[in-house]
């Protein structure tokens, strides 16, 4: 059973985000009290340059290459010159530019720690070509690979100069070490042969491809970055530290429990875009699927988040509390915006993708600057209430341009999100008897281990289509495994 489980995409996948997610908690759980929000808060200014190159240029050219029909080697090589001269060309925009930053937002430390994390760009480049090749094969061994060794080795790297003392150095060390060991690891393991050609055929090919999703990652990456920038800006590098922290936690649901599905439905619901039968009945698993991993994670995240500060955090973090609880519960809409992009450009309706991103992006940055000047927590329910706001948006596209109407997307959705709400006021009052008799980490389990058993006996008297495909996925495997174990023997 283990065997054809791990041959599994999905699994892969997941098992990738589990590991990077995992590990990344437990290395940032021992770095943030020895550094405090402003190492990270001047990371995350950083990480506004960085993520352009990585969100935007290496992430439209690996879907190019994952949607040419016939690919070539050529195709690969192309990719990998543009991008490493356009990621070239943004480090040293990065590097000169990086005193006009520091001065900008008054903190001498910001300028060479953006020139140092001038080379990442560049590096990152390297990473297109063999992660469009596992993509496209459907094999993610080697990007489970390329994690544990990069991760790995980083962590301790960033974890040791941090009890050196070496502050927000630490950090960059980190990264460099990351991108670095990930790039070397990924192209050891990926049978292609490392080229960079440019081949003006093949370019034309990919930028005909890559054009139309330029728009939407360009939009993605503004919704993600700039709050980061208004904040740092008007609040400073610590109030950043702290926003930085419940963005953490976001990207890590949203990695453990949306991506992985929505990267495997981007490849998989590709055979929907000749023939749609079958389309609405697929569409409705994954989010039913999604949403039953993610919301009972955000809504219980958020129950939990006071007594886990307490637990974790000293008190520079304290005040980052309730801005994290209602970052948290924005993931809750996640769910219908990555799904729907991954159908979006299965179906290569990339025109509808581009609007949707463009819409969140540009509502979400207007928010965050109105909000700004009110504070942290402002921010935080701002940035919430735009993506709420903002959802019947793919709901309609999707019904336009795929025909997967209104009360797929919902009612694949509301079942969980009862449940998950019933486990999340289950948690708070439970939280009130216990709290006079117990402290601390017994504290903190036993409110995780009780939102679990009550999410388990809710999703199955509300959901139990949801437990019935789940047991009957899980008998299938059994079976399989049971029908091969003669054969070995």
């Amino acid at each position: 059973m283990f065997r054809r489980l791990i041959q599994k995409p999905t699994f892969l996948v997941t098992f990738q985000v589990v590991f990077v997610q995992t590990f990344t908690v437990l290395v940032f759980a021992v770095q943030a009290p020895l550094l405090g929000p402003r190492a990270f808060g001047l990371i995350a200014l950083v990480m506004v340059v960085v993520g352009f190159c990585e969100s935007v240029v290496t992430s439209v050219a690996t879907d190019a290459l994952i949607s040419v029909k016939d690919i070539e080697d050529l195709h690969f090589a192309t990719a990998t010159a543009v991008t490493l001269a356009l990621s070239v060309l943004l480090g040293v925009l990065m590097f000169c530019s990086a005193p006009v930053i520091g001065r900008l937002f008054g903190d001498p430390t910001l300028s060479p720690v953006l020139q140092w994390m001038a080379v990442l760009p560049a590096i990152s480049a390297l990473w297109v070509a063999p992660n469009a090749k596992t993509k496209r094969d459907l094999n993610f061994k080697p990007t489970v690979t390329r994690a544990m060794a990069s991760l790995g080795i980083s962590g301790l790297v960033g974890i040791a100069l941090s009890f050196l003392g070496a502050g927000v150095w630490a950090l960059v060390a980190q990264a460099l070490v990351h991108r670095s060991i990930g790039a070397v690891a990924l192209w050891s393991v990926v049978p292609l042969r490392f080229r960079v050609t440019f081949s003006r055929r093949h370019f034309e090919e990919l930028r005909r491809i890559g054009t139309p999703l330029l728009a939407a990652r360009c939009m993605s990456w503004a919704s993600g970055q700039i709050p980061r920038f208004i904040l740092g800006f008007y609040l400073g590098t610590v109030d950043l530290g702290l926003y930085s922290l419940g963005a953490r936690f976001t990207d890590i649901l949203v990695k453990l429990a949306i991506e992985p599905k929505a990267v495997v439905a981007r490849i998989s619901f590709r055979r929907f875009a000749g023939e749609r039968a079958g389309l609405d009945e697929s569409a409705r698993r994954l989010f039913t699927n999604a949403s039953a991993l993610c919301f009972p994670l955000c809504i219980g995240g958020a129950a939990i988040a006071p007594t886990l500060f307490r637990v974790w955090l000293d008190a520079r973090w304290q005040g980052g509390i309730f801005a994290v609880q209602l970052l948290l519960l924005s993931c809750i809409p996640y769910v219908t915006y990555y799904c729907t992009t991954a159908l979006l450009l299965a179906l290569n309706e990339r025109g509808a993708d581009v609007l949707t991103a463009t819409l969140q992006a540009l509502t979400v940055a207007v928010a965050v600057l109105i909000a700004a000047h009110f504070g942290l927590n402002a921010v935080a329910g701002a940035i919430s209430t735009a993506l709420l706001g903002l959802l019947p948006v793919p709901m309609i596209l999707l019904k336009r341009r795929c025909g997967i109407a209104f009360g797929t997307v919902v009612g694949a959705q509301l079942p969980t999100l009862a449940a998950a709400l019933t486990m999340g006021a289950a948690v708070w009052l439970i939280a009130g008897e216990l709290r006079a008799n117990f402290s601390g980490i017994v504290f903190l389990l036993l409110l995780v281990a009780s939102g679990a058993v009550v999410y388990a006996a809710a999703i199955t008297v509300l959901a139990p289509r949801l437990v019935r495909e789940q047991m009957q996925a899980v008998f299938v495997v059994l079976g399989s495994t049971a029908g091969e174990m003669p054969k070995r023997g």
